[in-house]
């Protein structure tokens, strides 16, 4: 899935419904300076559909590692008050992720699937990679917890929607195994771990 997801963002890059110049810029001109090189997509999206923050993703570029930017870039995630490039930087990074990953790319997946078809290609989940690109995760599981609105946070939907993919590849899991991996998960958010159990009771699994 990345590695195809990649292929399509370099392929597309300069298509009038592909509209972050920096992606184009990148992707036509190997001396540009864009805020992530195609060498690097495959880095973002990896974190991405592991759950990962734009401030994680951000500050895990190679570029941005070896910056001397001052202040530092870890000083500067932690919300230091002067003004800095950092904020211009993460600004460019910012319209990357929302228009080339969680528009742009989820776009693509879904034209893919109609084209697939008409053409008697083999069959892929493409609409299922286009949900995990739009919503930073990697896990049908994860998935329905987001879009259900049971998990707000897209690291702790991913981490319990692997462990459940996990514990079972088939089928659902029983009300006891679901809220024992969230108790493991959630430790002791007590509010949250009966609000993702509720939501679980109300898929109209069987007590």
């Amino acid at each position: 899935f990345i590695t195809i997801s990649v292929e399509l963002l370099k392929s597309l890059a300069d298509v009038a419904e592909q509209g972050n110049p920096d992606l184009r810029k990148a992707v036509a001109n190997p001396r540009s300076r864009p805020v992530v090189k195609p060498d690097e997509l495959e880095l973002v999206l990896h974190l991405w559909l592991a759950g990962a923050s734009y401030e994680t993703i951000f500050a895990e570029l190679p570029a941005n590692r070896q910056s001397k930017r001052r202040p530092g870039l870890e000083t500067w995630l932690q919300g230091v008050s002067e003004d800095s490039t950092w904020t211009d930087q993460f600004a460019k990074f910012y319209d990357f992720m929302s228009n080339c990953v969680e528009f742009f790319l989820p776009w693509v997946l879904r034209a893919a699937r109609a084209v697939t078809e008409i053409a008697g290609q083999p069959e892929r989940p493409w609409g299922e990679w286009a949900l995990f690109a739009e919503l930073g995760v990697d896990s049908t599981w994860a998935v329905q917890l987001i879009d259900g609105g049971a998990v707000t946070e897209r690291a702790i939907a991913q981490q319990i929607g692997q462990r459940l993919d996990a514990l079972v590849s088939n089928g659902e899991p029983t009300i006891e195994q679901f809220q024992q991996l969230l108790t493991d998960t959630m430790q002791d958010d007590l509010q949250n771990i009966e609000q993702v159990l509720r939501w679980f009771r109300q898929r109209g699994v069987s007590l």
